[in-house]
């Protein structure tokens, strides 16, 4: 006999439309009536999010707060616990109200934990996706001021990254790692690559170059290099006329060569046995070699055995910079007196395509030595002159002194572990958020290219919270399955909502989320009581619970988009962007709940937003869990999580899609026409949404938040102001909102709402594009980027594979088009405008009409 969960009531809004089709639209010249946005109520408008957190720890310590599957579960105790020793870490380091820490990390418990520690310090937090590239992410970083991000060890180097191209120099605390340590490389596998390289029988092909299609570095120019790097070692050390040489990453021995007879000495270190053989025919007698990585050079290398250590073509190809780091101090210890270290052939971020070598911002040595602690000095060296190819001209080289070995040094690590903040258990807890405080500040697509941080209070978001929570009464039976990223706001409720309910999440693994049977075989296995996201991401996983077998024989492609943790496809509510997320339950089988053989009734809420909801979907939802209670809510990142909502029951079949709904609690909708006066019921007209939903408005950028946010001179307090949506819509007779379109240039992308200026911003940094636009087209899971450039001959064998690789380096993977059209020339209408629908029908054809 199979248990039964206990029935917990809802409380159900006036004039519930969850037991009825909604009335048809009448079109009158009335104005809509003042109870529509009667919606002021009482709510806890003096505490913050982690004021509620924190009743439910000193009410049940010991209740599970997050599973991970396999039965391991941490509590709230636990949480608290080292969200309170994160706390202590950074404030102790300076953060507290009105900073703005980063959080880059994926769904896990060291997410929850980032995300609490932040808050509790009183700063506010800023998800940063692991998704994006570190172009992407160095614009909220430079935006909001970031000097902290929290993040993990494998994400740890796209996170310095960002900081270098945002210019802030962040530092970071890696809160899955315990102890520092260099980054890890694979010595056999880098070794088998380059034995495969110092085969050929080209010495300059053996030593790495011309190995990639399109490069033609000739001879003369590769001898220039040489030439360069050479005298670069020998006027290094100028005490020393002829220096002892350690050379790191020596290679097939085009440097040793050059060097031949010049040097004191001469050292080889290289992982591959077969380029150590070539290089030691091209040094001579006398030279020695060690087959060793870069990061063994401390027991290669005795302490003050050498005059000169150089680094040629090497540092790109280190894995991150803790490593390059830990080799630069091995390094500065094995120098003599007066000695130096040579980076040569450095390359500087470029915005462009990620190639996966590390790129070194030539600022960042100027910061070396607080992150060594030694005292060191670095000159700059750009090139110039002729005789260099493209591929070398803008790259730099750097010469580290040791400076004088008094001279005092404040050491400042890059990257704090887990180690070092339970050394902050002593330090005093800081005193937290107020309602006043920011909470969080989520970047949405911005239409100038640059992403927009939108900054929201833990007043608004505690009324929200406390609005779902008592309404749909959730608390501490609840289990919510997280399936979308932190960057949308919908994860706000996620984490913070569930957790101020007493109720626990349930944390799926990355490799897990776009799998779509995985996540029903959770939702049947375990007792997961709550989903919340997209619609495309409950259409994913009910395409396998249709199938009377448990599979799926339709086309589930595009399943990792329509989760949204794992590619981008979060939710997007009408009016803006936010994001997903689901809940938790416990792992394995479930004494008492029924199997993946039947209906299962632990689900009884289902929350779907940022996308319009498919009129079959509450239908397929009702039929695999029968007391499953579906609500379609929507809003903008502008308006705190969620602002509106509709109880879905009966379907009207005079629908075309699920209503919009009514404002919630403290929220108030206006549709207004050109002189900003309330529209009669049925006319369309502007959308605004006022009351305690509205943000602050956009970090750093004032001029953009005056035009948004402005007064509310329609209906509300004169201390509230109201959000300008850039969505159209009416009211429906019945006192539901009927969503309209956008006005802008705007779309939706699977719950993503994007700017397509964006996108057109950086197709106008691809090389040798002349002429571009982006528009969309209609697909079977909706809209579709379509982005055609106009290269006009100039680059006649580059086609869309290189517009979106190189597109991949600053947009991330949900904004990159689907369709690239290469054309010599973009199509022109009788207008004198862009022909954007001869490019859709051009996206349309098979692939093989077309470019990319």
């Amino acid at each position: 006999m199979t248990r039964q969960p206990a029935e917990r009531p809802t409380r159900q809004p006036a004039q519930d439309p969850a037991r009825r089709p909604a009335r048809r639209l009448t079109e009158s010249w009335e104005p809509p009536p003042a109870e529509w946005n009667d919606t002021a109520r009482p709510f806890e408008d003096q505490v913050s999010m982690i004021d509620l957190i924190e009743r439910r720890v000193r009410e049940s310590p010991d209740a599970p707060a997050v599973r991970l599957g396999e039965g391991e579960i941490r509590t709230y105790g636990e949480l608290w616990a080292d969200s309170g020793l994160l706390a202590r870490f950074l404030a102790g380091h300076g953060v507290g109200r009105g900073a703005f820490v980063g959080v880059l990390h994926e769904n896990s418990w060291d997410s929850v934990l980032a995300v609490v520690g932040v808050l509790r310090t009183g700063a506010a937090y800023v998800p940063l996706d692991a998704r994006w590239p570190a172009t992407r992410i160095a614009a909220p970083v430079r935006q909001s001021g970031i000097g902290w991000i929290v993040t993990g060890h494998a994400l740890a180097r796209r996170a310095e990254e960002a900081g270098q191209l945002a210019g802030t120099g962040v530092r970071l605390v890696c809160t899955d790692l315990r102890a520092a340590a260099p980054d890890p490389l694979d010595t056999e596998a880098v070794g088998l690559l380059w034995d495969s390289v110092a085969e050929d029988e080209d010495l300059a092909r053996a030593s790495g170059f011309n190995q990639n299609p399109g490069d033609e570095i000739s001879a003369a120019q590769i001898d220039t290099y040489v030439s360069h790097v050479r005298d670069l070692v020998l006027s290094a050390a100028p005490a020393v006329p002829r220096p002892r040489v350690v050379e790191v990453g020596c290679g097939a021995g085009l440097i040793a060569g050059a060097l031949r007879g010049r040097v004191a000495g001469y050292t080889g270190v290289d992982v591959s046995a077969v380029a150590l053989e070539r290089a030691e025919r091209e040094a001579g007698e006398g030279a020695r070699f060690v087959r060793a990585a870069a990061a063994d050079l401390g027991r290669v290398v005795a302490p003050a055995g050498a005059d000169v250590v150089l680094l040629a073509s090497v540092a790109q190809f280190f894995p991150g910079f803790e490593y390059l780091r830990s080799v630069l101090r091995d390094a500065v210890g094995a120098l003599a007196p007066g000695g130096a270290v040579v980076l040569a052939d450095l390359a500087e971020p470029d915005g462009g395509p990620d190639s996966g070598h590390l790129r070194v911002p030539a600022e960042w040595f100027g910061r070396l030595a607080a992150q060594l602690g030694l005292p060191v000095r670095a000159e700059i060296h750009r090139r110039g002159g002729d005789g260099w190819p493209p591929v070398l001209r803008d790259r730099y080289d750097v010469v580290l002194r040791p400076a004088p070995r008094d001279t005092a040094v404040a050491h400042t690590p890059v990257i704090s572990t887990w180690s070092e903040v339970e050394e902050a258990r002593a330090l005093p807890l800081p005193a937290g958020p107020g309602a006043d405080d920011t909470a969080y500040v989520i970047f949405t697509s911005g239409s100038t290219g640059v992403p927009k941080g939108v900054s929201v209070r833990h007043r608004s978001a505690v009324n929200v919270i406390q609005w779902v929570n008592e309404t749909y009464a959730v608390g501490p039976d609840d289990c919510l399955l997280w399936v979308t990223a932190l960057t949308f706001d919908l994860s706000v409720y996620d984490l913070l909502g569930v957790l101020a309910a007493g109720a626990s999440l349930r944390v799926v693994p990355a490799a897990e989320l776009s799998d779509g049977e995985r996540l029903l075989d959770i939702m049947l296995r375990e007792p997961i009581t709550f989903w919340d996201s997209a619609p495309a991401a409950l259409s994913m996983v009910m395409s396998f619970a249709d199938a009377p077998d448990g599979t799926d024989d339709r086309d589930a492609t595009d399943a990792t988009d329509a989760t949204g943790a794992t590619s981008g496809i979060g939710r997007t509510d009408r009016a803006g962007e936010t994001g997903g997320t689901g809940g938790t339950g416990d792992t394995g089988e479930a004494d008492g709940w029924a199997g993946a053989d039947g209906p299962v009734p632990s689900l009884r809420l289902v929350f779907l937003s940022g996308d319009w909801v498919p009129l079959t979907l509450p239908g397929r939802v009702r039929a695999r869990f029968p007391r499953a209670h579906v609500v379609a809510l929507g809003g903008a990142t502008e308006a705190t999580i969620w602002s509106n909502h509709f109880d879905v029951g009966e379907i009207d079949p005079a629908w075309t899609s699920v209503p919009y709904g009514k404002p919630i609690q403290n929220a108030r909708y206006y549709v207004l026409d050109g002189d900003r006066k309330p529209c009669p019921v049925g006319v369309e007209g502007d959308l605004h949404i006022a009351g305690v939903v509205v943000a602050d408005g956009y970090v750093g950028d004032p001029e953009l938040t005056a035009a948004k946010f402005t007064a509310d001179t329609v209906g509300g307090p004169a201390d509230e102001s109201m959000y300008a949506t850039g969505d159209r819509a009416r009211w429906m007779a019945d006192g539901n909102l009927e969503f309209r379109g956008r006005r802008d240039d705007q779309v939706k992308v699977r719950g993503y709402r994007i700017e397509l200026g964006e996108v057109l911003a950086a197709l106008r940094r691809v090389p040798g594009v002349v002429d571009c636009a982006v528009t969309t087209l209609r697909g079977d899971d909706g809209p579709q980027i379509v982005a055609a450039v106009a290269v006009g001959g100039s680059e006649p064998t580059r086609g869309g594979g290189f517009v979106r690789r190189h597109l991949a380096g600053s947009l991330p993977s949900y904004m990159l088009p689907e369709h690239v059209l290469v054309l010599p020339a973009l199509p022109v209408g009788p207008t004198g405008k862009v022909d954007r629908d001869r490019l859709a029908r051009l996206a349309a054809r098979p692939r093989d009409h077309r470019r990319g």
